[in-house]
């Protein structure tokens, strides 16, 4: 058996959750290996906090957001010490309340990982660039393969893969607007949107927050023109507004009941607390919205996918106030059109492009007519996204499934991984985005940064930590 001081464990994704995972092996004093593999020069930041522009906010106030679940006001405190100086000279007026920048997040993340690092001396950790495309099962362990043909051992590894890459949507002409630099895959990409032309209208596909952020960006960068958001529901997402907790009338213990009646139920609680405090409805919810969803029958949690999520996720991924008062000033003015319906075909025309749509409740196919394509429908949400990557070669070999509900990796609500048979592979977790379907809630800071703490004390647990006395049992499964 390993010493402590010896056991290497694999980090698989540097992101937010992978970055999480790594401060709270550190912070628990662990003194063997950790290898994080992340193709980025970087851990931490990300695509949501390293490539967001200086204007775009966390969706939650600052209480929300800290990396340490025993400080809540670190977030806002280190902002208020530390954002002017990184050129966010309005964050020394910062508070508990306050919707603080993204890419300052990055930031934090950063710092964070340097002082999980500086105060464990005993733990190794080296960051490997290299992807990975193989994981198998080896004796006591994991052998991980990278893409360079470097082969290593692990005993424990941690799928901290993050969401699933943005969809590349294909309709008929889309390839041609791609190569006239008519289509906007990269949303994120201030060249691409500061080079549109300032007076003409774009289309937007996709109304969620990816939409909204965008909408902020174009405004940011001088796009005075009209902008069309199409998407299949046209659902926008809500305002943030804290209020307080009000009793949503739910609880796991009702999980036998249909999807029909919980959805009446809820109704009935917002009815009874008044319209306009829902927030405080969804935010008790919340708190044990895991458990309810856990205890749900599979049929039931399909359906939910199926009819209901574009609605849920409209409300419990609202807007930072300042980006919904833009969105909505824009609405309000008739430059923002929001239209439910379905991209049909695209085409170049002499100074743009035509969109044809099959638009909800006007019949037949509608024509749009911009300067570009900006696609905003975010990550995939299938079992089709893991074709061609590590994630279908594991499946392969019989060590993730998809999870019931058709997305994200099959596990138990603690993130052990469940292999084909549901059998819990031993060592083999996952965190994060990866646990879509498993989990409700796992997407949001909070509970990444909880998950990664409960990760981490799994893993060390049966370990020597130096400072403590003894070794403990290793957790079963």
């Amino acid at each position: 058996m390993h010493t402590g001081r010896h056991r290497r464990i694999a980090i698989v994704g540097g992101g937010l959750s992978g970055a999480a995972m790594l401060i709270s092996l550190l912070r628990s004093q662990y003194a063997g290996e950790i290898i994080i593999h992340e193709p980025e020069p970087e851990i931490g930041p990300g695509l949501p906090y390293g490539a967001a522009a200086p204007w775009h906010q966390l969706n939650v106030i600052a209480t929300r957001a800290s990396l340490r679940e025993e400080d809540p006001d670190h977030w806002w405190q280190w902002a208020k010490i530390h954002g002017p100086a990184l050129g966010w000279p309005d964050t020394r007026h910062a508070d508990s309340h306050s919707y603080l920048p993204r890419r300052l997040f990055g930031h934090y993340i950063r710092f964070e990982l340097a002082e999980a690092r500086r105060g464990n001396p005993h733990a190794t950790v080296t960051h490997e660039r290299s992807p990975v495309v193989s994981i198998e099962e080896a004796a006591s362990g994991f052998l991980i393969t990278s893409r360079d043909g470097l082969v290593s051992f692990c005993d424990s590894v941690v799928l901290a893969i993050g969401a699933p890459s943005p969809n590349r949507l294909q309709v008929p002409g889309a390839a041609a607007l791609r190569a006239a630099g008519r289509w906007i895959d990269d949303p994120w990409d201030p060249v691409r949107l500061r080079a549109l032309p300032p007076d003409q209208p774009v289309l937007i596909v996709g109304s969620a927050l990816t939409m909204a952020d965008t909408v902020v960006s174009l405004r940011q960068l001088g796009h005075c023109g009209q902008i069309l958001v199409l998407s299949r529901h046209g659902i926008v997402p809500e305002e943030r507004r804290e209020q307080p907790t009000r009793p949503s009338g739910l609880s796991a213990d009702l999980s036998v009941l249909p999807l029909s009646t919980l959805l009446r139920q809820l109704r009935h609680a917002v009815a009874l607390h008044g319209q306009d405090r829902w927030q405080g409805v969804f935010e008790d919810l919340r708190s044990y919205s895991n458990a309810l969803w856990c205890s749900l029958p599979t049929e039931a949690r399909r359906q939910f996918m199926r009819h209901l999520r574009p609605y849920w996720d409209a409300h419990r991924f609202r807007m930072p106030p300042e980006t919904a008062q833009i969105v909505t000033g824009l609405r309000a003015a008739g430059i923002l059109r929001v239209l439910k319906g379905r991209l049909n075909d695209v085409a170049l025309t002499g100074d743009g492009i035509r969109a044809r749509a099959v638009i909800r409740g006007q019949g037949g196919i509608v024509e749009m007519q911009a300067s570009a394509v900006i696609d905003c429908t975010g990550p995939r949400q299938s079992d089709n996204d893991w074709a061609g990557g590590l994630l279908e070669q594991m499946q392969q070999h019989g060590m993730v499934q998809t999870s019931p509900c058709g997305i994200g990796i099959h596990a138990t609500p603690e993130g052990e991984i469940l292999a084909s048979g549901d059998r819990i592979v031993p060592g083999l977790y996952g965190l994060g985005p990866a646990l879509r379907g498993t989990l409700l809630e796992t997407t949001a800071i909070a509970e990444i940064r909880q998950q990664a703490s409960m990760t981490a004390e799994r893993l060390v647990d049966g370990w020597q930590i130096p400072g403590r006395s003894g070794m403990r049992p290793r957790a079963t499964a």
